[in-house]
């Protein structure tokens, strides 16, 4: 068994899904048939292991959308998930442009088929996923996330929105959690 999702494929690119066996995974007692089976499956040129580092970026963005799931209508709260070091959100982060704010970081950049806001606490040393929506497909027509800026010296930070020809700003606030439209 493998479970995965399938990659972006360019012209002439075969097939492929990035995923893992779950049978893979460190710990686990296999008999002479599951490694054999798991053998054959790492020859499947269309079956990609997915690395560590983007497995954690995966598990943190949907564990921010099932907690979040008003967050783009009516919310006026979120919950942000606190992310793992060793995840390609925070190395993203440290290439990424940040904005500075009091006692925060922030950087806004596409991973993985999601735009995310992610931040970095001063006091705490702590990487936190703020925001995630899927990538715009059309700038012209859908809800387009285009800057994030920090109010004057405070922890409340701005995301700017165009959305064809009108655009809106959403506020967070990273100290409170609080989200105002």
């Amino acid at each position: 068994m493998f479970y995965g999702k399938p990659l972006e494929r360019g012209e002439g690119e075969l097939y492929r899904i990035e995923g893992q066996c779950p049978e893979e995974m460190a710990g686990l007692e296999r008999s002479a048939e599951v490694v054999w089976l798991c053998s054959r499956l790492k020859e499947n040129p269309s079956l990609v292991q997915i690395a560590e580092a983007d497995l954690l970026t995966d598990n943190a963005i949907n564990w921010w959308l099932e907690r979040n799931p008003n967050a783009q209508t009516s919310a006026t709260r979120l919950t942000f998930g606190v992310l793992d070091k060793e995840s390609s959100i925070v190395k993203a982060y440290s290439k990424a442009r940040k904005e500075y704010g009091k006692g925060y970081n922030a950087a806004l950049f596409d991973i993985r088929g999601y735009t995310v806001v992610c931040s970095y606490s001063k006091s705490t040393g702590e990487y936190s996923l703020v925001w995630c929506e899927p990538v715009c497909k059309n700038t012209r027509r859908d809800r387009f996330l285009n800057t994030i800026y920090f109010d004057n010296n405070s922890a409340t930070l701005n995301l700017f929105y165009y959305k064809g020809r009108n655009t809106f700003k959403l506020r967070v606030s990273l100290a409170s959690k609080s989200l105002r439209r």
